[in-house]
This record gives C-alpha cells, sequence and structure tokens, in this order.
C-alpha cells in the first residue's frame, strides 16, 4: 500500500492540503493530527485536494467526516476538491 503524502500551504486563515496516495486506515493519524493543529493554529478555511488520492477506506472518510466537525466547531469551513 502506498504512504499517504500531504503538501500543505498554510496562508492563515486558509490551509490547503493536497494529498497523495493512500487514504487508508494505516494513514489516518496523519491528516487528522494536522488539520487538529492548523486549527489551533488559527486556520478557519481548510482545503483538502484529493486529486492524487488513488484510495479512500471507510477509516478515511470518518477522518475527513472529524475535520468537517472540527472546522465546524472553530466557524470554519472543510472544502474537499479534486483538483
Amino acid at each position: 500500500m502506498q504512504e499517504l503524502k500531504i503538501d500543505i500551504e498554510d496562508h492563515q486563515p486558509l490551509a490547503i492540503l493536497t494529498l497523495t496516495g493512500f487514504f487508508a486506515a494505516s494513514e489516518v493519524y496523519k491528516l487528522k493530527s494536522l488539520a487538529e493543529g492548523l486549527l489551533r493554529e488559527g486556520s478557519k478555511y481548510v482545503v483538502l485536494n484529493l486529486a492524487a488520492v488513488d484510495y479512500v477506506d471507510s477509516a478515511g472518510l470518518g477522518v475527513l467526516m472529524q475535520v468537517w466537525q472540527n472546522c465546524q466547531k472553530n466557524s470554519g469551513i472543510l472544502c474537499v476538491v479534486p483538483a
């Protein structure tokens, strides 16, 4: 299974995260901890670019929902884009 890679563009209050590879159970902690840190540091708007993601399992979808909920709690927005 291909490791998940996350590239970050931090333009407070906007953060753009580009994911590459497999977004599966063994890798979801990377996005979860990264997104939590960005929200703590003041990012309100998080864009997830999933164009280069080859696979997402149910754990990956669960983390996407958690990130969305955390954005809402911080009066922010999560935007998931394919490219």
